[in-house]
């Protein structure tokens, strides 16, 4: 199954809830960080996503304006070609998570990308597949 880490700063561990529960309606296992428990390392580094909260659902954040956690996670995730997203939440209160770019300086979420399910990306990868016709040499 396809793993999701969830990364936020401490005073925001109740949102990482809301999230992975979002993350895993959309067929992912979530991973996040529980106060009290040894961090573990590894679970950002095999994560095939990983997902920032950013303070209270902000959209974009300066790294320099990053606590010391979040700001490594995005250092080593940017290092290790880990696809990245943001949480957000939007006006309707309805909480979305965008694909993000990072410039080296700021991480934002990119309008009108969002996370996929993994099941409609390889459904629409076997599919491409599928249609594609062979060439038969005469």
């Amino acid at each position: 199954m396809d793993s999701v880490y969830i990364s936020y700063s401490i005073p925001y561990e109740h949102l990482a809830y809301e999230v992975s529960k979002i993350v895993e309606e959309k067929g992912y296992e979530a991973h996040y960080w529980k106060m009290g428990t040894d961090y573990k390392d590894n679970l950002l580094v095999l994560a095939d996503k990983i997902v920032f909260i950013l303070r209270e659902y902000y959209w974009s954040m300066n790294i320099a304006d990053m606590t010391r956690g979040i700001k490594s996670e995005v250092e080593k995730a940017h290092k290790y070609g880990i696809d990245m997203y943001v949480a957000y939440r939007r006006r309707d209160d309805i909480i979305q998570v965008y694909k993000a770019a990072f410039d080296g300086e700021t991480l934002s979420a990119v309008r009108g990308s969002y996370l996929e399910s993994p099941k409609t990306i390889k459904y629409e990868l076997e599919e491409t597949k599928s249609t594609k016709r062979k060439l038969r040499h005469k």
